[in-house]
């Protein structure tokens, strides 16, 4: 049984994991062709450990610069970043992450990103930005991944999306 099955065919690439995973790569990606990119989807996460999630350009966890903005049940906090952070938090039976990115993938510009999360855990409710870059501007962006510290930590039924925007100016 594939890892993932894809939904609907010619569309944005859907993936909906039918199988445990630590990494979910979307791969033939052409950041200096289509420009900037939106990465959305819903992460089951699974019951062990207190996993966190990142998007990784060309699968690397180099060159990243970020501000996360959080709000837990009511309470704001601010963190600097050296990673595109998704969410973090306890895992607990019925957890989830909601997310949606959107990456600025062109060379030789910026590569801005910006990520809203909402996530949840037992009592714990959050929502999260992060803005940030990815500082290579040199290297064309080919394949965009979900990350998690956790192996094994994305989990069965969980749906991510992966469009581009349009074409690069």
């Amino acid at each position: 049984m594939p890892l993932y099955v894809n939904i609907p065919p010619g569309g944005p690439d859907t993936r909906v994991l039918t199988a445990q995973a630590t990494t979910l790569d979307f791969t033939g990606l052409n950041g200096d062709l289509f420009g900037d990119y939106e990465i959305a989807g819903y992460i089951a996460v699974t019951n062990s450990g207190s996993p966190s999630y990142y998007f990784r350009p060309n699968t690397l966890a180099t060159n990243q610069i970020a501000e996360l903005t959080a709000n837990t049940n009511g309470t704001l906090t601010g963190t600097n970043l050296t990673t595109l952070f998704i969410s973090g938090l306890a895992a607990a039976a019925g957890a989830y992450v909601n997310f949606n990115i959107r990456f600025s993938a062109k060379s030789g510009k910026q590569r801005f990103f910006v990520c809203n999360t909402f996530d949840h855990t037992g009592a714990t409710n959050r929502s999260l930005v992060t803005i940030g870059a990815w500082t290579d501007t040199a290297t064309n962006f080919t394949t965009g991944q979900i990350f998690c510290d956790t192996a094994n930590g994305i989990d069965i039924g969980s749906r991510i999306v992966c469009r581009p925007l349009g074409v690069a100016t």
